[in-house]
């Protein structure tokens, strides 16, 4: 295998979770070369509030934060921060963004994909529609794992399929934390190259799930958008998460200029956010 000429992405952090400097073109392209020369396998999750406040409210979930090997710049917030400490050399980057413009470039450089996760037809349609968007896209295989934990039998014979199918992308999306966690937990057993977690972007590309507008992508508000279609699922996640995720830049904030010293609260380090 060729040695790597790539330059390692820089990282800032978000309340300690590592998130990549990167554009959505050098995104793509550090994926690229981990296809072309990695040994094991390598784990992206695409980072919005949300992860970033199970990370800090979790220990469990911050140690599986902390085995990816690069978290991309999701969700307005993060991608702001990294914008305001680095300029144009962060952008968002999302799953739902990220999948289709990577699979364009995979026709020409024969990348094969395998789809993990969704509801029932989901991983289907999601590459049914990815490939009528850039025909000769090679998708290997896809499944949805069966709702709830699996029997070691169960779990290594997805895995047995997975292998045989020859992917070099594994995409996953179970959702967050469980998607992150698979990856952890299942990442020593895998043949492919690149994993990663998409969350909500096989429900975006098979069309079961609307995007917000641009202009509101663009300003932040595509939460405001998802909250106003599905209020009963997202309600405690973008209005409770983002007001704990704003107390905790401010003690941050706080602890890092001397003002203040706050011990986190029980509440603080046991609170799960669904």
């Amino acid at each position: 295998m060729l040695e790597s000429t790539a330059t390692p992405l820089k990282t800032y952090n978000v309340l300690d979770v590592p998130v990549a400097r990167a554009t959505m073109p050098e995104a793509i392209a550090q994926v690229n070369d981990w296809v072309q020369h990695t040994d094991v396998p390598r784990l992206v999750c695409f980072t919005n509030v949300h992860m970033v406040v199970e990370a800090n409210t979790r220990p469990a979930f911050r140690s599986v934060m902390s085995r990816m090997d690069l978290n991309f710049p999701d969700g307005a917030p993060i991608f702001w921060l990294g914008r305001r400490r680095h300029g144009a050399r962060v952008e968002k980057v999302s799953g739902p963004e990220f999948m289709p413009a990577f699979c364009e470039q995979s026709v020409e450089l024969g990348h094969k994909h395998y789809l993990f996760g969704g509801m029932p037809g989901v991983a289907e349609a999601t590459g049914k529609a990815l490939e009528a968007a850039y025909p000769g896209l090679q998708i290997a295989g896809h499944e949805c794992p069966p709702f709830g934990r699996q029997s070691p039998e169960e779990s290594s014979d997805m895995v047995a399929r997975i292998n045989a199918s020859g992917a070099d992308l594994l995409w996953v999306c179970l959702g967050c934390p469980k998607q992150e966690q698979w990856m952890t937990d299942h990442r020593h057993l895998l043949n492919v190259k690149v994993v990663l977690a998409v969350g909500q972007a096989f429900d975006v590309l098979a069309g079961r799930t609307k995007r917000a507008p641009a202009i509101l992508s663009k300003w932040g508000f595509e939460w405001a958008f998802r909250l106003v279609c599905e209020p009963r699922r997202l309600y405690k996640r973008y209005m409770v998460t983002n007001s704990l995720f704003l107390w905790l830049l401010l003690r941050e904030r706080f602890i890092s200029q001397g003002t203040v010293s706050i011990a986190p609260t029980a509440a603080s380090r046991h609170t799960r956010i669904g």
